[in-house]
C-alpha cells in the first residue's frame, strides 16, 4: 500500500530555483516555509519527511522520478535520505538502497531517537520483497546498512480504505495509525495502539471527536515530547484543501486531548500541507505542500513560534563502553522514572560504534542504564525536573563485565542526608543488584561504603559501614542468602577523587560492591 498522498497536482513546471535563492530566502524567513531547494526536491514529487531527533539527518520519499521508473521499469516511490552539511545545507539525497527499497511503495514512518531503528510502511518477505500493506521494522547493520524489516503485528488490524499513515512515539511505545473501519467517525481518522512486546501492539482505538472529524485525519507525528500532537485535516477549520494542527494530550489514557489549533497561514495554504516532523529542539520543523513547489510536492523548512512548539526535552546522547576494555558494545538502553522506577523508554546502542541517544522530557528525574549478558549495567541518573529549554547532553555509559575482582559503584543510591537511611529514588538500582544476583545464583559480593573527608574519622568509618549493611538488609530481606553477601566500611580512606571541591566530595560518597565469587 503506498503512503497516503493527497495532491492536487501531481506534476508542476520546474521553477528557476537556484541554491542562491535558497539561501536568500532562509536569510530573510522568520516564519514562513522555506524551500529545502533543489538539493532534495526535483520536477516531481518529494513528501512524507521525517527528520532524526537532532535534526541532521532527514528521510523522505520521492514519487515516480525518471531514475526510480528506469531502475525498476515502472512507476514507485523509494526511501531517500540527506545530511545536513555544516548546519546550513542539505546535502545531495542517497537511496537507501535495498533491502528497504523495493518493487512497492516504500517509505519511513518513524525513525529512533538513537536512529538505530526505522518503521517502514508496508510488508516485506524474508528475501526483501514486497509482502502488502502493514507496518514494519529495521535495525541499523552497518554504515548505511539496515536489516531486511520484520512485520509488525497490530491486533485485530483493519483498514477498508486504500490508504494509510503511522506515527510512533519517540519513547516506541505508542503508535497512532490514521485508517478507515467501522470505529471511523467519517473517512480516516487517527486511532491509538500500545507496545505489547517485540513487535506487537494493542488493538487500535479511536482517539476521538476532539481530533476526528467526518473528513480526513492523517500523516499524525508525536513531538519528542510525547505529548504534542501533529496532524494535518480536512475536517477542521482551516485556510484550504488540508491543513496541519496541533493538539496536546491531556492525560496517560491518548484519548484525551485539547482543541485541535491550526498552524496558521505562515504553514497552511489553500492548497494540500502535510507530513510535519520536528527534531527534538523544536524550533523547527519539516513538511510536504505543493504551494510554491519546484515539483509537484516539494519539502519545506518552517521556523516555528513558540506558541505551536512542543515542549523542552533534553537530548542525551554518548557511547555504551566495556568499563574494562574501552571498546564499545551494543545493548539494550533502559531509562526510567527515577521515583518510581517505571520504565518510559528504550534504546539500542550501535554495533560499530557504541553510539546511543535518547530523548527526554522536562520536569522529571530519569535513571538509565545499559544492559548485555555477561555484563553489570552501571546505572547514571539525570535531573531534569527545572527543564524549560532544549537541552543537549553527551554522557557515556560504562558496562562493567561480570568477573571475580570487578569492582562496581552502585550510581543511584540515595541516603537522607548523613543516614543510613535508603530512599525511594534507591529502588531501581537495589532491585537491579537483586536481579543479577537472582541471575548468578553463585555469585558472591561484599558491598562497600565509602564517605568524603568531611567529618570525623570515626564517624565517617561508622556512616560508611552503615550505609554498606543498609544495602545488605535489603538483599536479604528480598531473599538472597546471607552467606553470599558482605559488607564493609572504609569511611575516607580510599578516595577516588579530591575532597576539595563538592565534585570530588561527591564522587567519595559512594557504595560499591566486589565480586567475590563468580
Amino acid at each position: 500500500m503506498k503512503l497516503i498522498v493527497f495532491l492536487s497536482i501531481m506534476f508542476m513546471v520546474l521553477n528557476a530555483w537556484s541554491q542562491n535563492d535558497w539561501l536568500e530566502q532562509t536569510r530573510k524567513a522568520e516564519v514562513h516555509k522555506i524551500n529545502l531547494g533543489q538539493n532534495i526536491n526535483s520536477p516531481y514529487n518529494e513528501f512524507a519527511p521525517v527528520i532524526s531527533a537532532d535534526g541532521k539527518t532527514i528521510y523522505f520519499v520521492r514519487n515516480n522520478h525518471p531514475d526510480i521508473i528506469k531502475k525498476w521499469g515502472s512507476e514507485n516511490q523509494e526511501i531517500f535520505s540527506s545530511n545536513l552539511d555544516a548546519d546550513t545545507i542539505w546535502g545531495e539525497p542517497t537511496d537507501i538502497g535495498q533491502p528497504l527499497n523495493n518493487q512497492q511503495g516504500n517509505f519511513v514512518v518513524s525513525v529512533s531517537p538513537d536512529q538505530n531503528t526505522l518503521y517502514l510502511g508496508n510488508r516485506y518477505t524474508k528475501k526483501g520483497d514486497p509482502n502488502g500493506g502493514g507496518l514494519s521494522v529495521s535495525n541499523k547493520v552497518g554504515p548505511n546498512q539496515w536489516s531486511v524489516p520484520k512485520d509488525v503485528l497490530i491486533d485485530k488490524f483493519e483498514n477498508t480504505g486504500n490508504y494509510v499513515s503511522y506515527a510512533i512515539s519517540p519513547d516506541q511505545k505508542v503508535l497512532i495509525t490514521a485508517i478507515e473501519n467501522e470505529q471511523s467517525m467519517g473517512n480516516l481518522d487517527l486511532f491509538v495502539s500500545f507496545h505489547k512486546g517485540e513487535n506487537r501492539w494493542s488493538e487500535p482505538v479511536n482517539m476521538g471527536s476532539t481530533l476526528n472529524t467526518a473528513e480526513i485525519e492523517f500523516s499524525p507525528f508525536v513531538a519528542a515530547d510525547a505529548k504534542t500532537l501533529y496532524f494535518s485535516s480536512k475536517g477542521h477549520a482551516g485556510e484550504g484543501d488540508a491543513d496541519i494542527f496541533m493538539s496536546k494530550r491531556l492525560d496517560n489514557t491518548w484519548l484525551n486531548w485539547s482543541t485541535p489549533q491550526n498552524m496558521g497561514p505562515e504553514i497552511n495554504t489553500k492548497n494540500w500541507d502535510g507530513y510535519f516532523t520536528i527534531p527534538a529542539a523544536g524550533n523547527v520543523a519539516y513538511l510536504s505542500s505543493v504551494n510554491e513547489a519546484i515539483g509537484g510536492s516539494d519539502i519545506f523548512k518552517v521556523i516555528l513560534k513558540e506558541d505551536v512548539q512542543p515542549e523542552a526535552v533534553a537530548l542525551l546522547s554518548g557511547k555504551v563502553l566495556n568499563s574494562k576494555s574501552g571498546e564499545p558494545l551494543s545493548a539494550l538502553i533502559r531509562y526510567k522514572l527515577l521515583a518510581t522506577d517505571e520504565e518510559v523508554g528504550t534504546a539500542i546502542s550501535n554495533q560499530l560504534d557504541g553510539r546511543y541517544q535518547i530523548s527526554l522530557k522536562g520536569g522529571y528525574k530519569y535513571s538509565f542504564m545499559a544492559q548485555k549478558e555477561g555484563f553489570y549495567p552501571i546505572s547514571d541518573f539525570l535531573d531534569l525536573e527545572e527543564l524549560t529549554s532544549y537541552y543537549e547532553i553527551d554522557k557515556d555509559l560504562s558496562l562493567a563485565p561480570i568477573e571475580t575482582g570487578q569492582v562496581i559503584r552502585l550510581n543511584n543510591l540515595f541516603f537522607v542526608f548523613d543516614t543510613d537511611q535508603l530512599i525511594n529514588e534507591s529502588v531501581g538500582e537495589l532491585n537491579q543488584l537483586l536481579s543479577t544476583l537472582n541471575n548468578n545464583p553463585k555469585m558472591k559480593i561484599e558491598i562497600s561504603g565509602h564517605t568524603d573527608s568531611k567529618g570525623s574519622d570515626e564517624y565517617n568509618l561508622s556512616l560508611s559501614e552503615r550505609r554498606a549493611k543498609a544495602v545488605v538488609n535489603y538483599l536479604i530481606s528480598n531473599g538472597i542468602s546471607a552467606k553470599r553477601l558482605s559488607s564493609k566500611g572504609y569511611g575516607e580512606t580510599k578516595p577516588v577523587a579530591g575532597n576539595d571541591t563538592d565534585e570530588g566530595r561527591q564522587q567519595n560518597r559512594r557504595v560499591e560492591f566486589e565480586v567475590i565469587e563468580k
